[in-house]
């Protein structure tokens, strides 16, 4: 099985939301030890504790139905992953099935051009093959796929993602 694409955007924010996640714990468990922050009366440190559980947990929750993407060839087919913390699901294309990307160009938080690249698949549900603030690297990851399926297929098949 040859891997010709991942997308693992989202680790950042898994990583991200289990540090501070680890950190709001910790800080909990120092509040529960020895007491809130001395200049503080205990309701106010309990209610800021509360509100960094309740935004990290719904953050948290957020970050992790994100999922990493994962395209690879084996055989005559394209397998698309998309894998969660605890799950995964796998759809299989055969390779002369794949119609070309569909480019999207959003903003970022800060005004800045992102980039993303998506497969539809037959359900009309879509894949996220590639994402990030260069055209130029996507588009170069973009030719790179398209070669890596053109090179796997008889001389014959001529699909329209690779012509």
């Amino acid at each position: 099985m040859q891997r010709v694409s991942k997308n693992h955007t989202a680790l950042f924010g898994w990583v991200f939301s289990t540090g501070f996640m680890s950190v709001t714990g910790i800080f909990t468990y120092i509040t529960l030890r020895d007491g809130g922050v001395p200049d503080f009366p205990d309701e106010v440190s309990s209610l800021i504790l509360g509100a960094f559980w309740i935004c990290g947990l719904a953050v948290t929750r957020h970050l992790f139905h994100i999922p990493l993407y994962s395209a690879h060839l084996t055989g005559g087919d394209l397998v698309l992953r998309k894998r969660w913390l605890v799950r995964q699901v796998d759809v299989r294309l055969p390779k002369t099935h794949i119609q070309d990307f569909t480019p999207k160009e959003t903003k970022d938080s800060e005004g800045d051009p992102y980039f993303e690249y998506i497969l539809m698949l037959p359900d009309n549900k879509k894949f996220v093959m590639f994402e990030g603030h260069s055209r130029e690297n996507i588009e170069a990851k973009i030719a790179d796929f398209k070669r890596a399926i053109k090179s796997s297929l008889p001389p014959s098949t001529n699909p329209p993602l690779v012509s």
